[in-house]
């Protein structure tokens, strides 16, 4: 089974406003191709502090068996080599098949019992499918990944900060010491 690189975020909302908007983005990129959802779960926190949830997956049972068995198998390999790989298949497949993500139910409550109220949290787990064939040239041209990341508006800002604040940083050192 080949999957594509696998993305976990939690985003928070506040004041329960929504008009419609994500569910209709979500079910066109995952029509196109471009993901498939491991596991959303929606936590909706209302005025009075009352929780409600909502989850969805594109696996089946024995797909969600499958994932599992390889993303704990690659964990295991890494973390105790053959015998490792051989454990964490068998716990994967078993995590995700009972729907765990690495999330646990505690930490799931946690979070959503800090929402304040009137406010909600997504829990989103899901595959980048548009990536699978591009790995599969990669490695078969000989490539392998150095590193990765994601960026987003806010870390570009920052980074932004960062080099001004070191370029300014500099700027004094060398009028120092001239």
């Amino acid at each position: 089974m080949t999957i594509g690189p696998l993305h976990l975020t939690v985003i928070r909302f506040d004041g329960n406003k929504f008009k419609g908007e994500i569910l209709p983005e979500l079910k066109a990129v995952r029509k196109a191709g471009i993901i498939r959802l491991l596991d959303l779960m929606f936590v909706l926190k209302d005025s009075e502090g009352n929780l409600s949830s909502i989850e969805i997956s594109d696996l089946s049972e024995e797909e969600a068996r499958g994932f599992g068995s390889v993303i704990g198998g690659l964990i295991g390999l890494g973390a105790g080599g053959a015998e490792g790989a051989y454990i964490g298949a068998e716990a994967g497949a078993l995590a995700l098949s009972d729907k765990d993500y690495g999330i646990t139910p505690e930490e799931i409550e946690d979070i959503a019992g800090g929402l304040p109220s009137n406010s909600s949290a997504l829990f989103i787990l899901f595959e980048h499918t548009w990536a699978i064939r591009l790995k599969e040239a990669i490695l078969n041209a000989g490539g392998g990944l150095v590193t990765q990341g994601l960026l987003d508006p806010v870390t570009l800002m920052n980074l932004g900060a960062e080099l001004a604040a070191a370029a300014e940083a500099a700027e004094r050192v060398e009028s120092e010491s001239s």
